[in-house]
């Protein structure tokens, strides 16, 4: 079977040269896939990296980067020599998860009760992202903020992430069409 009898795609695949990778959002029928996890597992992309790339992506409670939580956080982290680790977390936000965020990405209270607090999550997720550069959809207006305030509600200071280059594939997205 291929790729279309597995996934449906959301966006027209895109090339983004200033890092050699093409961009597709695949959804699956029941749970979400990270972007570019779709891209390396189907060999969509080739990356020419000097530092390792984590590619992110959030689900929260909602929008208000003060206010909301992250409730699972996904990555690959693609290391220069080719190796990738893949990480999926969900996260016991400590507070409700409003329906209307459960409609959107499918995540419920019920789905998170037994798992960690990012508080206890926070510093292996951190490991991963140090030394590392970017990237993710729309993560600069929102995925990279919301971390960081996470960050600082535990006491860890992610000056990693000033020195990380990013990459917003919404940008490069909106500068293409």
């Amino acid at each position: 079977s291929g790729i279309g009898d597995i996934f449906h795609r959301r966006q027209k695949q895109r090339f983004f040269p200033e890092l050699n990778i093409s961009y597709l959002h695949f959804v699956s029928n029941s749970k979400k896939i990270t972007t570019f996890a779709a891209i390396k597992k189907y060999n969509f992309m080739k990356l020419n990296l000097k530092r390792p790339l984590v590619i992110f992506d959030l689900e929260t409670t909602g929008l208000d980067i003060a206010r909301d939580r992250i409730i699972e956080i996904a990555y690959i982290k693609v290391f220069p020599n080719g190796e990738e680790a893949s990480h999926r977390l969900l996260i016991n936000p400590e507070m409700h998860i409003p329906e209307t965020s459960t409609e959107g990405h499918g995540i419920s209270d019920a789905d998170v009760a037994d798992c960690p607090t990012f508080r206890q999550k926070a510093q292996e997720i951190a490991n991963d992202f140090i030394g590392s550069d970017i990237a993710g959809f729309n993560s600069n207006n929102f995925d990279i903020p919301m971390l960081t305030e996470e960050f600082n509600r535990v006491g860890i200071i992610p000056d990693f992430i000033d020195k990380a280059a990013k990459v917003d594939v919404q940008v490069i997205y909106h500068k293409m069409e």
